[in-house]
């Protein structure tokens, strides 16, 4: 009889484990679904945005940004008909020369203030954007492991060192594709408090 009680608890152990890996997945199932939303409504916004009131393609201006609004921790890419750089929180990116105009990617920091900002002479619109975190606990031992600051330190001056420069050209000539398939594990901007 005692077996059968243990077996019991143990089952029931299980099926509490299983049900709560259920849940984290469809908790990530709807966060997948939520940001694949939002940027299905961030990509009809570019779509509309390439045209102005009159119908005129916006790409014939001396300046364009695309989109003119957008969201902290994302991207616009902005075109100008003249050659030259373009100075962005403190740091200036290149206009390089692809097909009619000179382009640069400017990344929207997660930690910038929402706001409208002068891009040569358009106007770009930054709205906030919520990030969803996540709050891990540790044991006390884990929380004594003792990370290796010197390896650390090290990656951090090649990662600087990688980031400091640009290459002087495009390196695609075809639309992004996906990666690789499968689940989103973890969308852009979750942030993690051990």
């Amino acid at each position: 009889m005692e077996w059968i009680i243990s077996l019991l608890l143990v089952w029931g152990s299980m099926t509490t484990a299983a049900d709560e890996i259920a849940k984290a997945e469809a908790i990530q199932a709807a966060l997948v679904a939520k940001e694949k939303a939002q940027q299905e409504a961030h990509e009809a916004e570019v779509e509309a945005q390439m045209y102005d009131t009159n119908g005129v393609q916006v790409l014939a201006s001396e300046w364009s940004i695309m989109p003119k609004t957008t969201y902290q921790g994302d991207v616009v890419l902005v075109r100008s008909s003249r050659e030259g750089t373009l100075k962005w929180q403190n740091k200036t990116y290149p206009l390089l020369r692809f097909g009619k105009g000179y382009y640069s990617y400017l990344p929207i920091s997660i930690s910038l203030k929402p706001g409208s900002y002068t891009i040569g002479n358009i106007n770009l619109t930054v709205l906030k954007k919520s990030f969803e975190t996540q709050k891990l606990t540790v044991t006390k031992e884990q929380e004594k492991m003792t990370q290796n600051i010197e390896r650390i330190r090290k990656d951090q001056t090649k990662i600087n060192k990688a980031r400091s420069v640009s290459e002087p050209r495009f390196l695609f000539d075809k639309a992004f594709i996906q990666p690789v398939k499968g689940r989103l594990s973890t969308p852009y901007g979750f942030t993690r408090y051990v």
